[in-house]
């Protein structure tokens, strides 16, 4: 089932990323961002950027 309304507020998460950087992304995500050719800086920069963001996590 998915949710229409957000469980946090993107601009605090935003904030929290700037604030703690690499820190704030599990050892997972820093692996997807760098299979996708990203830098640290990068990947937050891409997050920072977003007004709107979609994550879908469906369960097998």
């Amino acid at each position: 089932m998915e949710k229409r309304k957000p469980h946090y507020d993107l601009s605090t998460v935003q904030s929290a990323i700037r604030l703690r950087g690499a820190d704030a992304f599990t050892v997972t995500a820093l692996i997807g961002a760098q299979a996708m050719g990203l830098e640290v800086a990068q990947a937050i920069e891409v997050v920072c950027s977003k007004r709107l963001l979609y994550v879908r996590m469906d369960r097998s």
